[in-house]
């Protein structure tokens, strides 16, 4: 069976640089005997067939190790985010009695600023706007996933997890694996945070309230929450607060009377909503980028693994036939037939970048 993408792509990787030893033209006959057992195959499977029949294929490769310690690394992540999370929550729910939760900070903190980080790293992260390139790399240089990359780069002896100034396939195959590493990053701490939020709501007797310096009317509060409650309110309407919840959650820091119990339990009523509120907009938004970052990262691993210059010259190789000039030659296939192989374009195009390449051996 083959390898997968990212562990054929390490084994590739490292075994065509150590293969920059052998002489060209014996690189040369090698690849065109392999090219002509191998037949009309993908790219992909031309790449994996070359690299089991040129290599002892120990057990396991280090591509799969690779792939393993990926798998281990994403796990890192979400227990590091959990426990980030787990340590948010515990202070932004944090409730003694005195006065209620702060629902415009709560959010604001586990919702606000994580969806702020989140739309910046997708306007800097692709490298769309050249201005901001230093900023993705000056913020990735503190963030876990990038030393997770360099980790692993460090581990197989490649540049590939954490380079963003190289070539430009390596470089999008290290900005989508970042992105995967911090939306696992970033699912681990909403989890941890919902996982602490109904542990206090079981648990604990929360009372959740809102408070503004600014002259704010409940029925403009309440206009807003039910904005931010629409893609859940037609079928979850306990979650979606009504305009009497609103008004009996203000609370002054001044006042000193305390809260009657009855409006202490409608206080607590909040949860529902603030629950929806960090799945919706926290937790279900790297989801789904996660979901994008996986297919991109693969799109660019497949694009590393068989577009690279490296790999290119290596399919060029596999692809280019042996011309016969007499029909008497031992040799099978004929300037006819391989004509009709590869066009003329291509087969030019491949003989130049074998002599550039035979020229720098």
């Amino acid at each position: 069976m083959p390898s997968p993408l990212l562990a054929l792509l390490v084994d590739v990787k490292r075994t065509l640089r150590d293969d920059d030893e052998t002489p060209f033209a014996e690189r040369l006959e090698r690849d065109r005997e392999i090219g002509r057992d191998l037949g009309a195959l993908s790219d992909v499977d031309k790449v994996s067939g070359w690299w089991h029949q040129v290599t002892a294929q120990p057990q396991p490769t280090m591509g799969e190790r690779v792939a393993r310690l990926r798998r281990v690394v994403i796990a890192v992540l979400c227990l590091l985010g959990a426990l980030t999370g787990m340590s948010v929550s515990t202070v932004v729910f944090g409730y003694e009695g005195l006065y209620p939760v702060n629902l415009f900070a709560l959010l604001g903190v586990v919702v606000g600023i994580p969806a702020l980080l989140l739309a910046l790293t997708l306007f800097a992260l692709p490298g769309w706007i050249p201005g901001l390139s230093s900023v993705r790399d000056a913020v990735s240089g503190i963030s876990p996933s990038r030393w997770m990359g360099v980790w692993l780069d460090r581990y197989s002896q490649l540049e590939l997890f954490s380079t963003f100034s190289d070539r430009r396939r390596r470089s999008s195959f290290a900005r989508w694996q970042l992105l995967v590493f911090s939306q696992w990053l970033a699912v681990g701490f909403f989890t941890g945070v919902l996982l602490v939020a109904w542990l206090l709501v079981v648990v604990t007797d929360l009372a959740f309230g809102w408070s503004t310096t600014l002259q704010m009317e409940s029925s403009s509060v309440h206009g807003a929450l039910r904005a931010i409650a629409t893609p859940w309110a037609s079928w979850l309407s306990v979650a979606s607060p009504d305009l009497s919840l609103v008004e009996a959650s203000r609370f002054y820091r001044l006042e000193r009377d305390g809260v009657a119990m009855a409006r202490a339990v409608q206080m607590g009523e909040w949860w529902p909503f603030v629950m929806m509120v960090i799945i919706v907009y926290g937790l279900l938004p790297r989801i789904a980028v996660l979901g994008m970052s996986y297919w991109r990262l693969h799109t660019a691993t497949r694009s590393l693994l068989v577009a690279d210059s490296d790999t290119t010259a290596l399919l060029d190789r596999l692809a280019l036939p042996t011309i016969a000039y007499n029909s008497e030659a031992s040799d099978d296939w004929s300037i006819k037939s391989a004509m009709v192989a590869v066009p003329p374009s291509r087969f030019i195009w491949a003989c130049c970048r074998m002599q550039r390449s035979a020229q720098k051996s």
